[in-house]
This record gives C-alpha cells, sequence and structure tokens, in this order.
C-alpha cells in the first residue's frame, strides 16, 4: 500500500514537472507580437544534425557602438517597412518602453570591414525541416524566404515557421 503511494506522488511529481516546464516555455508567448524578417539560410544538410536550416536575418549584423561588447544583451527595436517586414530601427542596451523589440547578445564585433558592424544571436537562427522541405530552401534560398517570429513582451523570440 505505502509503494503504490510513493510510486502515484513520484507520477504525479514528474506529470507537475513537464507541466511546469511547458507552461514556463509557452506562457511569455501568449500575448506575443507576430513579426516577419527576411531570412537568409545557409547550409540546409548538417551531415551530423540531418536537415536543417541555419538561419541569419537582415537585423542579425546592425551598427557598431563602442558599448556593445561580446556576450553583451541588446535590445534591437524594429519598424516594419512597406511590405510588412520588420527592419532595423535602432539598438540600445536597455529595454525599450512602448516599441516593438527583439532581445538578442552580441556575438562580435567586425570592425575590419569598410561598415563597422555587431553581429546579434537572437536563438531563431537553427531550424529544423524534413527533406522534402530542405530541397524547396535550397532552391529557393536567394528570393522569396522569410520567417514569421513571435516576440514576447521582454523580447524573447520563437521562430513560429518558415515561409518559402
Amino acid at each position: 500500500m505505502k509503494l503504490n503511494k510513493a510510486v502515484i506522488g513520484i507520477c504525479v511529481l514528474w506529470v507537475m514537472l513537464i507541466t511546469g516546464f511547458l507552461l514556463s516555455q509557452l506562457l511569455p508567448f501568449m500575448n506575443s507580437s507576430e513579426v516577419f524578417l527576411k531570412v537568409r539560410p545557409r547550409d540546409p544538410l548538417n551531415m551530423f544534425r540531418g536537415k536543417y536550416v541555419y538561419l541569419t536575418y537582415d537585423i542579425s549584423s546592425i551598427p557598431y557602438s563602442k558599448i556593445y561588447k561580446a556576450g553583451s544583451e541588446i535590445y534591437v527595436v524594429l519598424e516594419k517597412d512597406k511590405d510588412g517586414f520588420a527592419t532595423y530601427k535602432y539598438s540600445t542596451l536597455s529595454k525599450p518602453e512602448n516599441e516593438l523589440f527583439i532581445r538578442g547578445k552580441i556575438q562580435y564585433n567586425n570592425l575590419y570591414n569598410k561598415d563597422k558592424t555587431s553581429n546579434v544571436h537572437y536563438g531563431i537562427e537553427h531550424f529544423y525541416v524534413p527533406e522534402k522541405s530542405a530541397k524547396q530552401i535550397e532552391k529557393n534560398r536567394f528570393e522569396g524566404l522569410y520567417a514569421e517570429i513571435l516576440l514576447s513582451k521582454d523580447g524573447a523570440s520563437r521562430l513560429k515557421r518558415l515561409v518559402y
């Protein structure tokens, strides 16, 4: 009898842990904003990981500022262009108020090219795809490829889907 209660208690604990984890991942995006970003895919085949697309966004490279150090958390404020795509407006180290923004981390500063830039990682750079889709993406990778992104109120982002 005591063994049955222990097993039931452990099962309930596991269900609560899994539910807590799922809710912590989903709740921030319940009232999220949706934006569309233009993407430039790279390398749809990796012999170790399988079929996936590594995505680079137009907002992955932003104008350099001396205050941006590698590893710094940054907020990139977005504005929508005439076609409805979110584009870079400006960036800041403090959370913007009443503006559409995405949170990322500075990966590195590229100071050796003509246009000094900072490379930003948003956590939405990898997208795993079925084999048929990978071939289609590879064919269309230079034309009309974009991503639908969910943005939470604190700037966290999730890749909802890739449109090709």
